[in-house]
């Protein structure tokens, strides 16, 4: 009985920490969400200001080429973080009448007394309980993934902006 308790706390610490770690990747994206959009809603001015720095034509359609590719980027970068945010299905346990306990859309479905049989099995089972742990590490790997390509695609977004705006400054010092 000591022996099961022991591994029932360490599969505990174990799936804690990657709940935290899904919590982590979901904050990082609500961050990178917060400063692209600041930035969008910053270089959407410049729509109004374009025809008045630029006079050449070549340069007003090299300007908005890029300045096209770069609301591109930034709506794919918004559009990969929400991809983080949103919270994804696990699959239900072996048994088809069992659910996870710590799955919030399968709470919302459980009446107490379904929750409290399944309650005992997953803290006894260890298959569930394993089960549980391999769902959430699906989630926090995708998660993951889709982090890491928003955090990729700030390159471009950045290399973009910031030719846009040594554009406009050298087009504002011509004028």
């Amino acid at each position: 009985m000591e022996n099961n308790v022991k591994f029932s706390e360490e599969n505990e610490k174990i799936l804690s920490g990657v709940q935290s770690q899904i919590s982590s990747f979901d904050s990082k994206a609500s961050i990178l969400i917060s400063i692209v959009s600041i930035l969008l809603a910053l270089s959407l001015s410049l729509i109004d200001i374009l025809p008045k720095i630029v006079n050449n034509k070549t340069h007003y359609i090299c300007f908005s080429v890029l300045y096209v590719l770069y609301l591109i980027n930034a709506i794919t970068t918004i559009g990969m973080s929400v991809f983080v945010i949103v919270p994804r299905a696990t699959p239900r346990s072996v048994s088809s009448s069992k659910y996870y306990v710590n799955y919030y859309k399968n709470l919302a479905k459980m009446s107490y007394e379904e929750y409290v049989k399944n309650k005992e099995h997953f803290y006894e089972e260890e298959k569930i309980f394993f089960e549980q742990i391999k769902a959430n590490s699906v989630i926090c790997e995708s998660k993951h993934k889709f982090l890491r390509a928003t955090i990729y695609s700030l390159i471009p977004l950045a290399v973009l902006l910031i030719t846009i705006v040594m554009l406009a400054i050298i087009f504002v010092s011509k004028v």
